[in-house]
């Protein structure tokens, strides 16, 4: 990512203008409900808007919170900065990144004939409160609920339940028959996230592959995102992602 697009100086600044830049930095990134809703509308071509680039660029995202969740007190953050900021998960050169763009749109038709749901199209959503955080789901599904979709690569030559089987399938677990996302797992994070952010009841998990699909309903849980998420991410934005934005370090070493 260039540092331009973050809005950044890599000229060494004092501490009073780093301040200064923080403190407006953060007062840009306010929205209020209109424009949020604005930002959602205009922002919907995702990867290939170069708004919803720009906008995202300057918070953390849902696709990262599970990561930042499961930190280690005692574990750098230096390493998680400069992933989130430099590393864009839209990075087409890997087989599974390709395979996962590919064949979303194909995993969304089969979910909507399965289940009769229209899934509408999404663009960026930001916190009201905590305008830093920010999420786009894989699309919108009625008033109350969203869709997140995985396309494993490395299962792609097995139903969901058969790569379970096999113990190729290591973010969900089976009981009674049925699969579930494991709540420990980072996806879990992200879809929860997911769900505070756009204000939604319900996730649609879906796991698919050319041989099956399988769906998780997942209820949205405020406790987990008071008691789990909510201070830890704050807390990495605020006191190690915002410093790098303002006055990037890391990209010198």
């Amino acid at each position: 990512m260039a540092l331009n697009e973050l809005g950044c100086q890599t000229l060494p600044m004092s501490r009073e203008d780093f301040e200064e830049k923080k403190l407006e930095l953060l007062t840009n990134l306010k929205l209020n409900m209109v424009e949020i809703d604005e930002l959602q509308r205009r922002t919907v071509e995702q990867a290939n808007c170069v708004k919803w680039k720009k906008e995202r660029s300057k918070r953390l995202t849902a696709s990262n919170f599970g990561k930042i969740c499961k930190l280690r007190k005692t574990t750098s953050r230096k390493n998680s900065v400069i992933s989130v900021l430099y590393q864009s998960e839209y990075f087409h050169g890997t087989a599974a990144k390709r395979y996962g763009i590919q064949f979303e749109s194909i995993a969304k038709d089969e979910f909507e004939k399965l289940f009769g749901y229209k899934v509408a199209p999404v663009g960026l959503f930001v916190d009201p409160h905590l305008p830093f955080l920010a999420a786009t789901p894989d699309g919108l599904i009625e008033d109350d609920s969203i869709i997140e979709i995985k396309c494993p690569f490395s299962i792609k030559n097995f139903t969901p339940q058969d790569a379970h089987k096999a113990k190729k399938l290591k973010f969900m677990d089976m009981q009674s028959g049925k699969l579930f996302l494991k709540k420990n797992h980072s996806y879990y994070y992200q879809v929860q996230g997911q769900l505070h952010i756009t204000n939604r009841k319900y996730c649609y998990f879906v796991v698919w592959t050319p041989k099956g699909i399988c769906v998780h309903k997942i209820e949205h849980v405020d406790d987990i995102w008071n008691n789990k998420m909510e201070m830890t991410l704050s807390e990495f934005y605020l006191d190690h992602m915002l410093p790098e934005i303002c006055n990037p370090q890391y990209l010198k070493t």
